[in-house]
């Protein structure tokens, strides 16, 4: 064990008083010190299998007065190798009475997975209806929230209500690279519903 000392080690009710707090106080000023430090060891004669890791569960009492789950973070090997190792974080919330699900993992490459277990690139989403909101807080009644999706082969730029029951296609662009801006069955290469305007100055 490394200097430092608990200062705090109670059972209370009073959210305002700490449950547990740890502190080190050592000459280290430039670099961070594991104040906790999570250790999973297998007893297995077989040893230590791919997905040994070790996690904080967070848990609240529900409206029958037991104990449940409500997240976790929690760490892993995806490879136990001494010569390649490599691990991945995964953060995990509840929404149903039968578990945790896994929300966003980052693997031993750093890619970021949003939805999903395995990221390709630096970030990946995946949703059956995924979107991507930008929010201007402090614009005009319904102007606030633009929004990016992929639905059915589709990708589209659009906006929302301040409530958010209400959103409307701008531009879509489908699988032949066919963009449509007013409609969203483009037929053509540039396919416009409503007026278009082009105009400018120059020579040719």
């Amino acid at each position: 064990a490394g200097p430092g000392s608990f200062t705090h080690f109670v059972t209370t009710s009073l959210s305002s008083v700490q449950a547990l707090s740890a502190q080190i106080t050592d000459s280290n000023r430039t670099s961070v010190v594991d104040v906790l430090r999570l250790d999973h060891s297998a007893t297995s004669t077989l040893g230590a299998g791919a997905g040994i890791g070790a996690g904080l569960l967070f848990s609240a009492q529900n409206v029958a007065t037991t104990s449940t789950s409500t997240a976790q973070i929690a760490s892993f090997l995806t490879d136990i190798s001494t010569t390649r190792p490599a691990s991945a974080l995964t953060f995990s919330t509840k929404n149903s009475s039968t578990g945790l699900t896994e929300r966003l993992r980052i693997d031993s490459a750093g890619n970021v997975g949003i939805g999903t277990s395995s990221p390709n690139w630096t970030l990946s989403v995946a949703s059956s209806t995924p979107y991507f909101s930008l929010t201007d807080t402090d614009a005009p009644t319904n102007r606030k929230h633009w929004l990016l999706s992929a639905i059915d082969g589709l990708f589209r730029i659009g906006t929302s209500s301040d409530a958010l029951s209400a959103t409307s296609t701008v531009l879509t662009i489908n699988q032949n690279g066919f963009v449509g801006v007013g409609t969203s069955s483009p037929t053509e290469m540039l396919s416009v519903s409503g007026r278009l305007y082009v105009g400018g100055t120059g020579t040719s």
